[in-house]
């Protein structure tokens, strides 16, 4: 299955209807800026101004790291499947983050500003792993369309991070900087060929340092579907930690 661009999304962004630009416009809480005020009053205008806007916006600050990104928010839905194949619904939504939680046929979403309960009737539940909603999560379940549950994604963090060794100098000087720096980004599970890609090495490199610290006991594997996901071991975590530790 292809996904969607952000073209496609943003022609559909264009081509909204006036009357339902005006009644998202009018269900948002507080005073209504000028922009806002101009996008009710005139939406055929407003709206291929503001995908203008949006595309730019992609282009500067989020195309460079969107490579980086799209391959964490992917091993996401890969996790969440093979959750939901072994644990069933409830496994996947109870292990979701922890401000979400099914009991029975009840589905409870934590927030911080909003309370109610609404009923999904029949209308399915579109989950959406997001790297720009800090630790929270968010859903817009009493809108006409899909109701969407969107979650923080895992270990965001190493989205930013420029040395891939930054406290386990003392370890890459054992292993060697790279089959340190493969550990560091084993954190999760992840496929040889994202680990090529951020890394920036050849996935035959990447699997023969893989293989080798597989026999060392850091590093196990496991296949979900047609991927192979590798993850460090406790091993490694022990190790790791000590080297942290000790680099200070």
């Amino acid at each position: 299955m292809s996904q969607p661009t952000l073209d496609v999304e943003l022609a559909t962004l264009v081509a909204t209807s006036a009357e339902a630009v005006r009644a998202g416009v009018e269900a948002l809480p507080g005073p209504r800026s000028s922009r806002l005020a101009a996008l009710h009053a005139d939406p055929a205008t407003e709206l291929p101004r503001l995908a203008t806007a949006i595309r730019g916006y992609a282009d500067a600050v989020i195309a460079p790291y969107w490579p980086r990104m799209r391959a964490l928010l992917e091993r996401e839905v890969l996790l969440g499947a093979q959750r939901m194949a072994t644990d069933g619904v409830h496994g996947l939504l109870n292990h979701l983050n922890q401000f979400v939680r099914l009991e029975a046929e009840t589905l409870t979403v934590e927030h911080v500003t909003l309370a109610g309960s609404v009923q999904l009737d029949g209308r399915g539940l579109l989950l959406v792993p997001s790297v720009f909603i800090g630790a929270r999560v968010w859903s817009n379940f009493d809108s006409p369309g899909q109701p969407v549950l969107r979650f923080p994604a895992r270990a965001v963090g190493t989205l930013w991070e420029r040395d891939p060794t930054p406290h386990g100098r003392g370890l890459a000087r054992v292993l060697g900087r790279t089959r340190a720096a493969l550990l560091h980004e084993l954190a999760v599970p992840t496929s040889t060929l994202e680990l090529a890609g951020r890394c920036g090495l050849a996935t035959g490199t990447v699997s023969q340092h893989l293989g080798a610290l597989r026999e060392a006991g850091l590093v196990g594997a496991h296949r979900v579907g047609r991927f192979v996901l590798y993850a460090r071991t406790t091993a490694a975590e022990v190790l790791i930690a000590a080297s942290g530790a000790g680099a200070t």
